[in-house]
């Protein structure tokens, strides 16, 4: 049986049609929180990248938390980045 919304009353489209887009975006929910997020893949880049330059360390996960919200705090509010090398 095909679906056809015109040969529904109006008010029984508009029914069909929300209920097809709730069901959707339950599942696009679900499928956006399984995924990282922009600020966790940055972490784990960044974590790799200290990794790379300094082998004799282990860094914790709160270092990566104030050097990224360091940067951050930077970026916004337009300083520079004093000792390091290029703009941020």
């Amino acid at each position: 049986m095909d679906y056809n919304p015109l040969a529904l009353p109006p008010a029984e489209s508009a029914a069909v049609t929300l209920l097809r887009l709730t069901a959707w975006a339950e599942t696009f929910d679900v499928h956006l929180r399984g995924q990282s997020t922009w600020l966790e893949v940055l972490e784990d880049n960044l974590l790799v990248e200290l990794r790379t330059y300094f082998r004799e360390g282990e860094f914790s996960p709160s270092f990566i938390n104030g050097l990224l919200d360091t940067v951050l705090r930077r970026r916004i509010s337009g300083v520079s980045g004093g000792g390091m090398r290029g703009d941020l």
